[in-house]
């Protein structure tokens, strides 16, 4: 495979080596289709007639899905990357003893970083979900990653010649900034070209693109909102005392959900081997469960105070920092009228907004 790097010569700042303003324009069209391509309607019947996903992980990461891990260094996002491609070459339990895999997926896992403890991941990994020999075959890794920002077009295209020959289910690539080396993940325009090439992965070859990524200072994701938008799914992972937490900032089909705990675990073969060992589904902790609670009282009483005014459902979910299921926020908005153990009063009004009924909730001191 050749290589897929180049070094950046010259150039505009946040545009790939070579590039021009003026060249922009025609590097934005890559991903779009030629002019005499046939653009087809649907009926609803037809749609509804179409077989449904085929879930690579059930619920929430399709074919041709893009998704992101983020997290801060060292939040375990690259051991829960190796877990699910672990996972989908077995073909079958759940991933994170939540989401259903339902058949046998191939993953090419290419890494610019941590290549001389790559192995050993996926040797414990293999040993903690008792894989026999017969997954090695739905497992590939790469020592570079493919440069999705460069003019590099050959580089490009001998990259997604090897995926199809492989004929991988998923592209895992650790990590962005490794993908993008010459360009600024902060430039809208920038990040529409890596967008488009991740677009090309997915149409071209017929495979999920899952990308590992940092966090920014304050713990949200980095960069363009042109990758969330693009996003089909987005997992936050946080380390706290040795137990790893991952969330669902964004899931597209299904409600986000949070409260996923893990640990690493050493292997019992090699004791410099460590896998991910989980320890809970999504559904929250008791403990986090209240100040969950807690927290949500908290900002309907702080708005009330500062604005005076009523808040929209979706205010309130936007501006909770825990990721709560919508039915079970739902449920303590409800309850919250009269709640004495938190001396809060929730009044609920309906307002007109549009041709819609929204309701609104105000929250204040006893």
């Amino acid at each position: 495979m050749a290589s897929l790097h180049e070094e950046p010569v010259g150039g505009v700042a946040g545009l790939p080596p070579g590039f021009s303003v003026a060249d922009l324009s025609a590097a934005s069209e890559v991903s779009r289709p030629s002019s005499d391509a046939p653009f087809r309607i649907y009926t609803l019947d037809e749609l509804k007639s179409e077989p449904a996903p085929d879930y690579l992980v059930e619920g929430i990461l399709k074919p041709q899905d893009l998704a992101f891990f983020f997290g801060a260094p060292g939040s375990g996002k690259s051991f829960a990357l190796i877990d699910l491609a672990v996972v989908l070459a077995k073909g079958e339990g759940k991933w994170a003893n939540r989401f259903d895999i339902k058949r046998k997926s191939k993953t090419l896992y290419c890494t610019g970083e941590g290549q001389s403890s790559l192995i050993h991941r996926f040797e414990a990994a293999i040993e903690a979900h008792d894989l026999p020999a017969t997954v090695a075959p739905q497992l590939y890794v790469a020592k570079e990653v493919p440069q999705l920002f460069d003019g590099d077009e050959a580089g490009f295209q001998a990259f997604l010649d090897v995926c199809r020959g492989a004929e991988v289910d998923l592209v895992v690539i650790d990590t962005l900034a490794l993908a993008i080396v010459g360009g600024d993940e902060n430039i809208q325009r920038a990040a529409g070209i890596v967008v488009g090439k991740i677009k090309r992965i997915q149409q071209e070859v017929g495979c999920a693109v899952l990308i590992a990524h940092h966090a920014g200072k304050t713990g949200a994701f980095r960069g363009s909102t042109a990758f969330v938008g693009a996003a089909d799914l987005i997992l936050k992972f946080e380390e706290s005392g040795g137990t790893y937490r991952m969330e669902a900032s964004k899931v597209k089909d299904a409600e986000r959900f949070s409260g996923v705990r893990f640990r690493l675990s050493r292997s019992l073969t090699n004791d410099k081997w460590m896998s991910i060992e989980w320890l809970g589904s999504a559904a929250p902790e008791p403990d986090e469960k209240a100040a969950a609670h807690k927290e949500m009282i908290g900002v309907l009483v702080e708005h009330a105070r500062s604005e005076g005014d009523a808040m929209t459902f979706k205010q309130i979910q936007s501006r909770m920092q825990r990721q709560v299921p919508a039915s079970t926020l739902r449920t303590w908005l409800a309850k919250a009228h009269g709640d004495p153990e938190v001396a809060v009063k929730g009044i609920q009004k309906k307002a007109a907004k549009g041709r819609e009924e929204v309701w609104h909730y105000y929250a204040e001191q006893e």
